[in-house]
């Protein structure tokens, strides 16, 4: 795996689980009492950039997969060429052998009426 994509997922599997142990958190300070827990509303500034800070998370993983993909396709795309490249060649070699060394297919033989 590259060093970019290492980084890049050690820093989007850290916010995904910074984000859960806050809701944990949070859910364990003001577990029945609804009042004091909308005084979080106070931090809600912060949580539209770290919010923002997850999309564009996403959007670098979406873009990732994408670059991925196309990379993939053309990797394939000669891998095919090189696989038809052999069986020409393999076909190649086949015609050879058999104009070579005589014809192996059967001929229609008068004498023999294949009794």
């Amino acid at each position: 795996m590259k060093k970019f994509n290492i980084i890049f997922f050690s820093i989007y599997g850290f916010f995904h689980v910074s984000l859960v142990a806050m809701a944990f958190y949070v859910g364990g300070l003001y577990p029945n009492k609804w009042t004091e827990l909308l005084e979080v509303g106070r931090y809600i500034p912060y949580s539209k950039w770290l919010t923002i800070f997850g999309l564009l998370l996403f959007a670098t993983n979406g873009v990732m997969i994408f670059i991925g993909n196309k990379s993939f396709e053309k990797k394939l795309l000669e891998m095919e060429k090189e696989k038809n490249l052999y069986k020409a060649k393999m076909y190649d070699m086949q015609e050879a052998s058999m104009t070579g060394s005589g014809s192996t297919e059967p001929t229609d033989n008068p004498t023999h009426d294949g009794a």
